[in-house]
């Protein structure tokens, strides 16, 4: 799973979570970075038929 620690990172701007092994759900705490207008970019597994990652904020989606 994707740590919820990373939305302790109030100085991060970019995170990339395609192309990983990361499962399940992109976790609350990094989508308030995302609100808050800290983290700027935001991709993730979480495209085509069969994603491996949930994203309920604004991602960038990936997948095949």
């Amino acid at each position: 799973p994707v740590p919820t620690e990373l939305g302790q990172l109030q100085n991060l701007d970019t995170l990339l979570l395609h192309f990983t092994d990361l499962t399940g759900s992109v976790p609350a705490e990094i989508c308030a970075l995302r609100t808050e207008g800290s983290l700027l970019r935001l991709t993730a597994d979480c495209g085509g038929e069969n994603p491996t990652l949930q994203c309920d904020c604004d991602c960038v989606c990936f997948g095949e």
